[in-house]
């Protein structure tokens, strides 16, 4: 049974204490329509198994709105035997936690760790329990509804046989797998064939092991006869290096003895210029003499020039000064000027401040604006989401009524509609106080250029005034230097024209003396050149004598040819060998191709009889597990058929009292005649079809539970199960449903139906509470209330 569930910030619950009585066997969970009635149902299979609607996935969504950051818990506590057991999970930043207890001792940790150990406990996992605990509207609309195929299919699930079904599946597609695969490896390969190949192969290999080793002999023999033979190479080598020595001593001599000859001929005395004069000295002296009279009256023009310079911007600098004054008695002096521009800047703060103020307010209306289009756009995805529902809640998975769909349509339109007419009134607004902004900025625009007009009067005026004190000054300057400069330079012309004469016989001296001093050193240099050449002559003698005596020696150079034939017949030996070590290692490599070939065709071979046993393995599983499924759904529909005669018996007060089940799963009930007819064709009212399809559902789970041990737990819950049923089947319903207490001392009915409160031990109501306007909650929340 379960004793108490504890919910915190778990889908529209913040907090959440109930306490299922263990005395009352019938447990009515009512309210209206989304109001969280399903919630608890979740929350129970949340905290046994750590799932939700859609299993272990999207499990953050279970969270209540606006708490993501505080995360939810859930704790079930429940009993089993004697035992009082206590689950406790959590789930915040995305993680899961939990935690079992048995009698305050926590007995298992982490949450697939606490799931594996309920799982246990209960005999089945969360599958087998919504299967064995569970029975909802929409189910028993399928069973009352569906084709014979599809309700076999249901039924197959709801009694686990899906499972059996699957494995059969697999071992069929194991074996299909096998089959394919055995024919993918082709025909058995010749392994008599690939054998003698290897043989083949190995021969070809021994005689050429055989050729290299006969190669390698005659290498040997001829490398010991050059190495006898070393002495010999060693004086050629010796007798070749001194006549290549001679030899380029000869040629260098004879080079040097034609470079002599060759210099001796290029050499030709220079001519002698003709010159008659003073030599280059005393010209010097006399154009150093020239060169300072020459600067002294340069220096005279300079200041010439400057007096003419200093004339002409005296006389520029008068007509500034003249400009200057104009300028500051145009502004009417620098007070004057200082003046209007402290006028103009208080006119610029004053707009300033007014500018201000015009933007502030516009800042207020455009806030309004923006949270009044908040607002309107959150109305508007709530009227979008609300006309999207179709009949089951997004937020609780409940069905949803049309009038409270409407009801919900309506509201949202009227709080659209609000919002969009205050958000045109606030829109006016800002409209108007942007039209006073941009007048209050255009009127700082043109207040900020009078006053840089002002300010660059008054700059103006000021600058002025400064440059008329300086103009004064430099003019009294200029004036007192013309008072001390010459009036005209002195002639130049004479004194350029005698120093350009001088410098021209200068030059034709200093050649002339460079021509005289050439021609001596031309003499000297013929003497020693031609000592030079006959030194050279000496030379090249010499070093054809001693060519001639370092010539090789005829018995040298035939014992070194021999040594030659006997290297090439060495080289001929070794590229021999070369060869037959590379067709060797082809031959070695075709022997272990042979051999990977041998090895894989028995591989190929031991696959191909593993894949023929792994077929006939699969074929035999696949008959079994076909054997299985007969044999379990005999077995089972014996006992479904008592377990929903009984329950149908008890729920129909009487009227019916036996059923038979068809290998498709067909419900026929015991008509007054004592024959069986079709379910369908003796329950014509949609409140009958779910009496019929109940009993079927409960007969189910009765057998599931007697299958995996679950009724130890002892829990019916029936989700929405009495929507077309009557008062008076309702309370025969429930009259045969706690006639049930031997196999379910507890079940939860979960129903919005009215007229039920009085019929059950213990009321469960759920309210939905709506968020206060002024509050900052912006989702309803469920609030739970219990009576005996």
């Amino acid at each position: 049974m379960i004793k108490r569930l504890t919910m915190t910030n778990f889908r529209l619950f913040d907090e959440a204490d109930v306490i299922f009585p263990e005395d009352a066997q019938l447990i009515l969970i009512s309210g209206r329509n989304g109001s969280g009635k399903s919630t608890l149902l979740t929350a129970i299979v949340y905290g046994l198994y750590g799932e939700g609607p859609t299993g272990k996935r999207e499990l953050d969504r279970l969270i209540r709105r606006g708490a993501e950051l505080e995360g939810m818990e859930v704790r079930v506590e429940f009993t089993v035997g004697q035992d009082t057991y206590t689950v406790r999970r959590r789930r915040d930043n995305r993680k899961s936690s939990a935690i079992l207890e048995v009698g305050g001792t926590a007995i298992m940790q982490g949450p697939d760790e606490v799931t594996a150990e309920v799982s246990k406990l209960l005999g089945m996992d969360a599958a087998g329990f919504r299967l064995a605990v569970f029975a909802t509207q929409g189910e028993l609309e399928g069973l009352s509804s569906l084709s014979a195929a599809e309700r076999g299919k249901t039924m197959a699930r709801l009694l686990r046989l899906d499972a059996v079904t699957k494995a059969k599946a697999s071992a069929r597609e194991e074996l299909n797998s096998a089959r394919r695969a055995a024919l993918a490896l082709g025909e058995a390969p010749d392994i008599a064939g690939l054998t003698g190949r290897l043989r083949t192969e190995q021969d070809a290999l021994e005689g050429l092991r055989a050729a290299a080793a006969d190669t390698d002999a005659t290498i040997k023999k001829l490398e010991r006869d050059l190495a006898d033979g070393a002495q010999t190479e060693q004086e050629h080598g010796q007798a070749v290096r001194r006549y290549a020595r001679a030899q380029g001593e000869a040629d260098s001599a004879a080079a040097a003895l034609a470079r002599a000859r060759q210099d001796l001929d290029a050499l030709r005395p220079p001519p002698a210029p003709a010159y008659e004069g003073p030599p280059s000295a005393e010209l010097g002296d006399r154009i150093t003499t020239l060169e300072r009279r020459i600067a002294t009256a340069e220096e005279q023009a300079r200041r010439a020039a400057d007096a003419a310079a200093a004339h002409a911007q005296l006389r520029e600098l008068r007509a500034r000064l003249r400009d200057v004054e104009d300028t500051v008695a145009r502004h009417g002096g620098v007070a004057a000027a200082r003046a209007r521009q402290d006028e103009a800047e208080r006119e610029l703060r004053a707009a300033e401040d007014a500018a201000r103020q015009a933007g502030d307010a516009l800042d207020a209306s455009s806030a309004a604006v923006a949270r009044l289009t908040g607002l309107r756009d959150r109305a508007a995805e709530d009227l979008r989401q609300v006309s999207a529902l179709g009949g089951v809640c997004l937020t609780c998975a409940q069905p949803i009524t049309p009038e409270h769909r409407d009801s919900c349509l309506t509201q949202a339109g009227d709080a659209l509609r609000a919002l969009t007419g205050e958000l045109a009134e606030a829109e006016r607004d800002q409209r108007e106080a942007a039209g006073r902004h941009a007048a209050a900025i255009g009127a700082v625009e043109a207040a900020r250029q009078a006053a840089g007009r002002a300010r660059l009067a008054r700059q103006e005026c000021e600058a002025a005034h400064g440059e008329r004190e300086r103009l004064a000054g430099h003019a009294q300057a200029y004036e007192r230097q013309l008072a001390a400069l010459p009036e005209a330079p002195p002639g130049l012309e004479d004194l350029y024209a005698q120093r350009a004469r001088l410098r021209e016989r200068l030059e034709r001296a200093r050649a002339a003396e460079q021509a005289g001093q050439a021609a001596v050193r031309a003499a000297e240099r013929r003497a020693t050149m031609e000592r030079a050449l006959r030194e050279a002559e000496a030379a090249a003698a010499q070093a054809a004598a001693r060519l001639e005596q370092a010539r090789v020696p005829q018995t040298l150079q035939e014992a070194m040819r021999e040594r030659e034939r006997a290297q090439a017949a060495l080289a001929e030996e070794r590229r021999t060998l070369t060869a037959i070590q590379e067709e060797l290692a082809a031959v070695s490599e075709r022997v272990g191709a042979a051999r990977r070939a041998v090895q894989e065709g028995e591989k190929l071979r031991e696959r191909r009889r593993a894949l023929e046993t792994q077929a006939r393995v699969a074929q035999a599983a696949a008959q079994l597990l076909a054997t299985v499924s007969q044999d379990v759904s005999a077995r089972i529909r014996p006992a479904l058929e008592g377990a929903v005669s009984a329950l149908l018996e008890q729920m129909s007060g009487g009227r019916f009292s036996a059923v038979r089940v068809s290998d498709g799963y067909e419900v026929r009930v015991r008509d007054y005649d004592g024959s069986y007819v079709p379910l369908t064709r003796v329950f014509v009212s949609g409140g009958e079809k779910d009496l019929g399809a109940l009993a079927l559902r409960l007969g189910v789970a009765s057998v599931i539970a007697s299958q995996h041990g679950v009724g130890g737990l002892g829990v019916l819950i029936l989700d929405e199960v009495f929507g077309f049923q009557d008062a008076v089947r309702r309370e025969a319903i429930l009259a045969g449903l706690r006639a049930l207490r031997g196999v379910y001392p507890q079940m939860l009915v979960v129903s919005h139906v009215g007229g039920l409160e009085e019929l059950a031990d213990c009321v469960i109501d759920i309210e939905l509470e709506e968020p206060d306007p002024g509050s900052a909650e912006v989702m309803p929340r469920s609030v739970v209330q219990m009576s005996a």
